[in-house]
């Protein structure tokens, strides 16, 4: 199971050195209606594994029970095999960049605003969320406009959006 295991995540392009593998077996004693996940040793499984599982099972029977049956046959119920292959991180994806704000402009309308607990009409432009350019600041108000979210860029703030596909908001300082 190892071998195949490792020949899968080198085709995945996975060197030796970036996977882990972890044996391990539910046991119990014969008779018994439950188990113990036990681990195995790496290499082959022989004679001398299959002991050191054993007496690894008695040990854990022992912590977790209070007792166990040295003298007592064990049952190997399954043996598995897991496998982990590290990965680099997966960065952010970029996104592709809009031409110009002035290509991102849907329209532009009057929305109202609640400053200093009184609504007040603004002039606000709306913009298509996939056409605007990054790294590009502008000002609010505006309504940036997209098929799943609507952001609102208040009076009194400016918005950037990064290569990342994320959109800063930020409050003007002279607010």
């Amino acid at each position: 199971m190892e071998d195949a295991l490792r020949r899968q995540f080198a085709a995945e392009g996975l060197s030796v050195d970036e996977m882990d593998f972890v044996r391990s077996g539910d046991l119990r004693y014969l008779g018994q209606g439950y188990e113990l996940r036990t681990a195995f040793p790496a290499g082959d499984i022989d004679e001398a594994a299959i002991d050191a599982a054993f007496a690894q099972f008695h040990e854990l029977h022992k912590s977790d029970y209070g007792h166990n049956y040295p003298d007592t046959a064990i049952e190997i119920v399954n043996i598995r095999l897991t496998g982990s292959g590290h990965m680099p991180k997966i960065g952010r994806p970029a996104i592709a960049g809009g031409g110009s704000l002035g290509a991102a402009r849907v329209r532009q309308g009057t929305c109202v605003f609640r400053i200093d607990g009184t609504l007040q009409p603004f002039d606000t432009v709306y913009y298509q969320r996939q056409a605007l350019p990054v790294d590009e600041t502008f000002d609010g108000p505006a309504v940036v406009l997209q098929r799943d979210a609507t952001t609102v860029v208040p009076p009194g703030w400016n918005a950037t959006t990064e290569p990342d596909g994320n959109i800063i908001l930020r409050q003007k300082a002279d607010r």
